[in-house]
């Protein structure tokens, strides 16, 4: 709301309108170059698992099994939002569903991967984004819930889940530090920044390491099916630029005193930050501290997006 003051003349509030249309166009998003980014658009609703391909133009890699959960599923079906009468979709009234982790086969894997709308380019950054949350009733936890992106597509041709495997591909982006994700209630951000190389033209989400190189939790001891499952939603890739208006803030933070709490964010891929005390002391790299002042304090971090220093 703009107060129009006694005093003020015309050209100085259209000059303040003006200042706000700019400091609002500048929070604008480019394009999301994810195509049916959060699995609203289905050619059909789904009856059986394996049936990611309704939400097109969305496919399941290797096993063709990647599952898809819709409002418009039968209820009872385990393929209905609210699954359960307990998770609700991170954005509209769909999701899909992956293992990362299942004892019925060697280092039986699925994926979730789309064609970009358009190609990353070389030398610009993007803000790669999608959001996930582990399923009640599995045994296990896992990290490696990582997005990956190709020039090319990976098959998707049925295979049983004994001869199943992982594709063989980079983790671009993981959450900060490659934790493994717990919480079956919050949908948890997987974020970061990915430097593009001009080739890439598909993004692909799941775990891409062998069982050895994948850190398990037993979450739920008692649980029947032996294995890690988690859904995605809202996926997004947005191209972002250096020197403008970032897609993450660092705001003041409260804490008692006696008490440390975590400051900064969660990005993975080529997102690295140094933490300074103010006036300059170093403390650690990384998206984030740890910090437990015991006066209100300020702390600096400097870190650079695509070639470009910046701090906060």
């Amino acid at each position: 709301m703009i107060n129009f003051k006694k005093g003020k003349s015309l050209f100085f509030i259209l000059k303040n309108l003006y200042f706000i249309f700019l400091l609002l166009s500048g929070l604008i998003r480019s394009q999301n170059l994810v195509p049916n980014w959060s699995f609203e658009t289905y050619t059909a609703c789904p009856s059986l698992g394996g049936q990611i391909y309704y939400a097109s133009p969305w496919i399941g890699p290797t096993s063709n099994s990647t599952d898809y959960f819709n409002t418009c599923a039968t209820i009872g079906s385990g393929l209905n939002v609210p699954l359960n009468s307990q998770q609700y979709a991170k954005d509209g009234n769909a999701f899909g569903g992956i293992y990362t982790l299942n004892s019925l086969g060697n280092t039986y894997r699925e994926y979730m991967q789309v064609k970009l709308i358009d190609s990353l380019a070389n030398g610009f950054c993007y803000f790669v984004e999608f959001y996930t949350n582990l399923i009640n009733g599995v045994r296990y936890a896992t990290n490696n819930v990582a997005a990956s992106f190709s020039s090319m597509a990976y098959p998707t041709t049925y295979s049983s889940v004994v001869t199943t495997t992982a594709i063989n591909a980079p983790q671009h982006i993981t959450r900060f530090g490659n934790p493994i994700i717990k919480d079956t209630i919050n949908w948890v951000q997987v974020a970061g920044i990915y430097l593009g190389t001009g080739i890439e033209k598909f993004i692909t989400i799941g775990n891409f390491k062998d069982n050895a190189n994948t850190d398990t939790l037993r979450f739920n001891p008692t649980a029947g099916n032996t294995a890690a499952y988690y859904f995605i939603d809202a996926v997004s890739v947005y191209s972002i630029n250096p020197t403008g208006v970032l897609p993450w803030t660092y705001r003041d933070t409260t804490v008692a005193i006696g008490d440390s709490v975590y400051i900064g964010n969660t990005m993975g891929g080529t997102f690295t930050s140094n933490w300074y005390t103010y006036p300059g002391t170093f403390i650690n790299s990384g998206s984030g501290i740890f910090v437990k002042p015991v006066i209100t304090s300020t702390y600096v971090v400097q870190f650079t997006v695509c070639g470009v220093p910046r701090s906060d």
